[in-house]
């Protein structure tokens, strides 16, 4: 789901699954004040569909605003209030150091492969 064509424009698609049931879902583009709402309705979707574990790939996120980072803080509570939990994985040195800087490391799960 995307909302223009600009190539810095959030989208995130489903990818597969892994054996343990996670649905694995990718991210591409910037999460700020315009991918922020499409994050969080791609992951309540998720959510209401009945996936409460989910992967949520970051590899190919360029930038995260304070609103994206808010974004995901709210989806993770979200998860968490129904027995489910949102892993990061592949967050660059820059989304790191944002989530450093916020002592959000401890908050976030990380899956396996985090870099």
């Amino acid at each position: 789901m995307s909302i223009n064509s600009d190539s810095s424009a959030l989208v995130v698609h489903a990818s597969g699954r892994r054996a343990d049931g996670c649905l694995l879902l990718a991210a591409r583009g910037n999460i700020d004040t315009e991918g922020a709402p499409i994050l969080s309705e791609v992951l309540d979707q998720h959510r209401f569909a009945g996936d409460t574990r989910i992967v949520l790939d970051l590899s190919a996120v360029g930038f995260m605003s304070s609103c994206g980072v808010g974004t995901l803080v709210a989806a993770v509570a979200d998860f968490r209030d129904v027995g489910g939990e949102i892993y990061l994985r592949g967050a660059n040195a820059s989304l790191q150091s944002v989530f450093e800087a916020l002592d959000l490391t401890e908050f976030f799960a990380v899956d396996a492969v985090f870099l």
